[in-house]
């Protein structure tokens, strides 16, 4: 779940989610790289407490910048695509929302925050710091660099998504260096990843429930 700015130049993180719940003023936490203790997150992707899904990128202490998307609906599938861009003493942040009709946004923020090294915790999916993503989640991957918008609309391949086995194909595999499926069925303990060597560990029971076309 670390990931160190020094490494690379670019962090890009993309999911399909369907959130079930969006009650006024919650945050619900969809992917997170975080601590424990507040202000040491490095990273990570969630639905805000005005009903916007937004990228948040923390520095060291209390400082972060995020970069806000769209406001989204419940029982309506996403996919959603945060990178941060290593440019130095301002780095950027760029989120991609699709949805039922294809692309909803691509917004970027410009700030003097940076991914936190400092940050030691692993990778959370669905849930972190007691703030849960009432949601269905679906095919995350990450890569060591950014997107263009047509590599984005390749992954978001009208609505279905791509499996593991399908992202070469489609010439996404450059810098690709995590993927789960999150195919398997109801009520497993893990989930393989299909690259990158990390299985994901249910903290819960997990229900199942396919998407039609994946």
């Amino acid at each position: 779940g670390r990931f160190n700015p020094a490494n690379s130049v670019a962090l890009t993180c993309a999911f399909f989610v369907y959130p079930l719940q969006l009650t006024a003023a919650t945050y619900y936490t969809y992917v997170r790289v975080a601590s424990g203790s507040v202000g040491n997150d490095a990273w990570g992707i969630q639905r805000d407490g005005s009903n916007t899904f937004f990228s948040v990128f923390y520095s060291t202490g209390l400082a972060y910048f995020s970069v806000a998307a769209i406001a989204p609906s419940v029982n309506t599938w996403y996919m959603v695509m945060g990178t941060w861009f290593n440019t130095g003493a301002t780095p950027t942040i760029e989120i991609r929302v699709y949805g039922p009709s294809g692309s909803l946004t691509d917004t970027t923020n410009t700030g003097v925050g940076f991914i936190n090294t400092a940050s030691t915790a692993p990778l959370t999916i669905g849930a972190s710091g007691g703030l849960t993503a009432q949601a269905r989640i679906d095919k995350v991957g990450l890569w060591n660099r950014a997107f263009s918008g047509a590599e984005a609309t390749a992954l978001w391949n009208g609505g279905a998504g791509l499996r593991g086995q399908d992202i070469a194909g489609a010439g996404l595999e450059t810098s690709w260096i995590y993927w789960w499926d999150l195919d398997e069925g109801t009520g497993k303990p893990t989930w393989p990843g299909f690259l990158g060597g990390a299985s994901l560990t249910a903290t819960g029971v997990v229900t199942r429930q396919p998407r039609a076309g994946t």
